[in-house]
């Protein structure tokens, strides 16, 4: 059963992932990022209760609690080199979760993006994440 969760998990990713080197158009806020790349694990609402999240393997931490998690502080760079995800980020865990800094970067070599566009996506969804912090 827990591999059929993986791989439900893994091809959740695919899916995701397959969407943006298609050529998924990246949008221009962080809020409709988030909504297109990221609420089908996190949910709509940040809160980890996205469709996919049942299938993975850990639970999808609600987003909405990492301030309050983290004495009150938003720790925008942290969450930022989290979501990029193309170096190593200990409390990252496992890479269940897509590289989207990679992903952002293979999409927009096609769309003549480049790491300064990259950053503007990242940043933009770190934006919206700190935005629904309870």
């Amino acid at each position: 059963m827990r591999l059929i969760k993986r791989i439900a998990a893994i091809a959740g990713s695919l899916v995701f992932t397959a969407a943006v080197c298609a050529g998924e158009p990246i949008s221009q806020t962080g809020a409709q990022n988030f909504e297109q790349f990221c609420a089908a694990c996190h949910g709509p609402g940040a809160e980890g209760d996205g469709p996919a999240a049942a299938s993975l393997n850990k639970p999808v931490p609600d987003l909405t609690q990492i301030a309050a998690n983290n004495e009150g502080v938003f720790p925008f760079r942290d969450v930022r080199s989290v979501i990029d995800g193309r170096w190593d980020v200990e409390a990252h865990g496992t890479k269940m979760m897509p590289v989207w800094g990679y992903e952002f970067w293979v999409a927009g070599d096609a769309g003549n993006f480049n790491e300064a566009s990259v950053r503007k996506i990242l940043d933009g969804l770190v934006e919206y994440i700190e935005s629904v912090q309870q």
